[in-house]
């Protein structure tokens, strides 16, 4: 399987879009509007995962023809309208590894177009009891493999949780404890690239699961000890490098980022003096040689170099300057290209060379959260939505205000006498899931980058050679005619 390099000087045409399965949510459950919080493919493409203020987890899967579009589970020359003609079954054209994605019932397609329906529903909702903190897939998930379709999630007050991906039943909790023997709620969730350890950050520490051993029994490490250098406060993102070397970074809310070994449990490198606040979200290069972070309230992603720890290389700018969210960026499989979205609804595109734009397109009418690529399709999936704190209906003024951060907007709003907000619809460019279809071609072949690096070496060489001989010949020439000269002179 071939990786490919997406194009961004043609504008991504919009496939699919979720919106009223987000819409139809009460009031009293989300009443600051049932917005997403990030959007994640699954590691084998066979499914979408996205979770949104009602707390609620979404698995949705990939239309089976986005797979025969792109040319998967078909025989050469035979295309999908001739597969479908002559009876081949779904399962038949599913490539290798992937799950069959579930097709709606006449019934309920019907009701569906009624109520202008979504382009597909999602095949498996999971409630959790209290605010989502943080979700992953498991790395290892192949849909050919039941038992390794799960997802790990962690909430307020809640241990953390390790879910079917099929059924949507709770496999097993991970429970770790604090001081007080209460159990302590994982701020975010990282696993190893082999799947066997679970990694979870807290409050000035990393505690470390192995994910066939659920309960209490876990490792940790402090990230800070008074008195030392460290990496202080609640560590709210980390990553695991993809050149399976065992470094982790971790972001806190302090601002500060810290690369660690988790085979000697040792910190490597503390990155700081970045970002003016806390980190949010970060993520490696596909080589594994440099680190991108982001944080709340600033407008920039800044790339550093893992291997030196010489500061940071350059930033990419993003609208994300207003807001306390987690925006979550990513980075295309072949690692070319950045994508990140922002306040302003749109995705922008980096070049992650030297950081230079490399397009930008309107995604929402809203905050885009969330972006992730397709491990192997040309498809960008985009999660926006942003809280709305909405005026009584006794309230005069404007219908609504919106902000992201905690405002006393709504202490009037929850303290008004009984009145019921208004609640204004919003359009379908907002609180909305999208999936766009890109442009792309076939990734160069590290063969063949090398060879061509290897030629303009060569190139260079031979050139640099060539100046050289034509300077001495210029000044063997130039020798010769002031011997000549002096010859002349001496004679006279």
């Amino acid at each position: 399987m071939s990786l490919l390099e997406l194009q961004f000087d043609v504008l991504p045409a919009r496939s699919y879009s979720v919106h009223q399965e987000y819409a139809t949510c009460s009031y009293k459950r989300t009443p600051n509007s049932n917005f997403l919080r990030g959007v994640k493919w699954s590691p084998d493409g066979a499914c979408l995962l996205t979770a949104s203020d009602d707390n609620c987890l979404r698995v949705y899967d990939t239309p089976l023809e986005a797979f025969t579009q792109a040319g998967y589970g078909q025989e050469p020359g035979i295309d999908s309208a001739a597969a479908a003609a002559d009876g081949a079954s779904a399962a038949d054209r599913q490539p290798a590894g992937q799950r069959v994605p579930a097709q709606i019932p006449a019934a309920q397609q019907q009701q569906h177009q009624q109520q202008q329906a979504d382009s597909f529903p999602p095949a498996l909702r999971i409630q959790e009891g209290e605010q989502l903190y943080d979700y992953c897939w498991f790395p290892g998930m192949s849909a050919a493999d039941p038992a390794s379709c799960c997802l790990v999630t962690t909430g307020r007050a809640h241990p953390v949780h390790l879910w079917d991906a099929l059924t949507g039943e709770l496999r097993c909790t991970y429970r770790a404890y604090n001081d007080k023997d209460e159990v302590a709620a994982a701020h975010s969730l990282a696993f190893s690239a082999d799947g066997g350890t679970l990694y979870c950050g807290f409050n000035k520490q990393i505690r470390s699961f192995r994910v066939e051993r659920p309960g209490r029994d876990c490792a940790r490490v402090m990230t800070y000890q008074k008195g030392q250098e460290g990496l202080s406060g609640i560590v709210s993102c980390m990553a695991l490098n993809p050149d399976r070397s065992g470094m982790l970074a971790a972001g806190s809310y302090s601002g500060a980022g810290l690369l660690l070994d988790t085979r000697s449990r040792e910190a490597l490198c503390l990155l700081e003096g970045g970002h003016g606040g806390g980190l949010t979200h970060l993520c490696f290069s596909a080589d594994g040689n440099f680190l991108y972070t982001g944080a709340r309230k600033d407008p920039s992603i800044l790339c550093w170099d893992v291997r030196y720890g010489s500061g940071v290389i350059y930033s990419i700018p993003r609208q994300s300057g207003g807001t306390n969210q987690r925006m979550y960026f990513d980075v295309e499989p072949c690692g070319r290209h950045l994508a990140t979205g922002g306040e302003d609804g749109v995705v922008r595109v980096f070049d992650l060379c030297d950081g230079s734009p490399a397009g930008q397109f309107a995604a929402a009418a809203d905050t885009v959260n969330g972006v992730s690529f397709h491990p192997f399709l040309p498809l960008l999936a985009t999660a926006s939505g942003q809280r709305r704190y909405y005026l009584a209906a006794s309230d005069s003024g404007s219908d609504s205000l919106e902000s992201d951060t905690d405002s006393a907007a709504c202490t009037s709003a929850s303290d008004s006498s009984g009145a019921s907000p208004r609640r204004p619809e919003l359009s379908d460019s907002e609180n909305v899931l999208c999936v766009w279809k890109c442009s792309a071609r076939p990734a160069q072949p590290a063969a063949e980058v090398l060879e061509d690096l290897e030629d303009e070496l060569v190139a260079a060489a031979d050139s640099a050679a060539t100046a050289d001989q034509a300077a001495d010949d210029n000044s063997g020439q130039d020798a010769a005619a002031l011997t000549d000269e002096a010859m002349e002179e001496q004679c006279e």
